[in-house]
């Protein structure tokens, strides 16, 4: 048997089971973060089933912390914000400027040649 069909062949197992505790922000998933929480009323905050947060936090904690860490990742996908009004960016019309600069200069300068 060739390498290529014994690859085809190859046996797929499941396991688990495992408690996913996804979070909602306002009613909207928040995607690739979970938690997992502790005897005492605590969460861990896990990224991407990946990254654990290394100390527990409070309820008021998450409430307070979701929100920016919900809005960094949707920035970051490339999304105007999280939740119900973002809307992808479209990178060839973003603005960029000072909000105390004055406005630019614009003049046509004649070649000296």
């Amino acid at each position: 048997m060739t390498p290529r069909k014994a690859a085809h062949m190859a046996k797929t197992e499941p396991y688990g089971p495992f408690e996913r505790w996804p979070v909602s922000l306002d009613g909207h998933d928040v995607p690739h973060v979970e938690v997992r929480p502790t005897p005492d009323g605590k969460f861990y905050i896990c990224v991407d089933r990946r990254f654990i947060i290394h100390k527990a936090v409070t309820q008021e904690e998450l409430d307070n912390w979701m929100p920016i860490m919900a809005n960094a990742m949707a920035v970051a996908a490339g999304y105007s914000c999280f939740g119900e009004s973002s809307a992808p960016i479209n990178p060839y019309k973003v603005k960029v400027g000072k909000l105390d600069a004055p406005p630019p200069s614009l003049r046509v300068v004649k070649d000296q040649a």
